[in-house]
């Protein structure tokens, strides 16, 4: 006896008909909030917050650390980078504006969204399983975002032995 198999449209389909319209809906506002949230973070190191913004961090077993930021050529006569507020992305990313308030809008918090939507997009699964780590520069010269990703790769072999 042997199993037959149904033909292919036949089968009822897992992914709905317009799921890569939802797909493609939702990269293009990613890119859209990635493009206003590096204007914003351009315009606030112009204004002094700095030359340079490093940001480092570092992801293990579905927890992230919270990213450490530093700034290089910052000026005096601006306030600490990390009390500078800035506004939200919030209308690009699509969200509703209830959510303004919880929304990243220090120049660190922001930095750190413009990297974790650049990992999503090259690295899907960034800090899945065993995590990343690695290093973001902001740099204001050329007003280029580089990340340097390193993924953890953990594993197994089991074995079973009798005597």
């Amino acid at each position: 006896m042997s199993e037959q198999i149904a033909p292919q449209m036949e089968r009822p389909s897992v992914i709905g008909p317009d799921y890569m319209e939802q797909l493609k809906r939702r990269q293009a506002l990613r890119q859209k909030a990635l493009r206003q949230n590096l204007e914003l973070v351009w315009d606030a190191m112009q204004a002094g917050a700095g030359t340079r913004l490093r940001v480092n961090y570092d992801c293990q077993y579905a927890g992230i650390d919270a990213p450490t930021v530093s700034f290089e050529g910052t000026s005096d006569s601006v306030p600490l980078p990390e009390a500078i507020r800035l506004p939200t992305a919030v209308d690009a990313m699509g969200l509703p504006a209830q959510l303004a308030p919880i929304f990243p809008d220090t120049l660190s918090d922001v930095a750190w969204l413009c990297v974790q939507i650049v990992l999503g997009r090259s690295k899907p699964g960034w800090n899945d399983g065993a995590g990343g780590f690695g290093e973001a520069v902001f740099d204001l010269a050329t007003r280029d975002l580089s990340v340097s990703h390193t993924q953890r790769i953990v594993e197994h072999e089991a074995y079973t032995f009798q005597a």
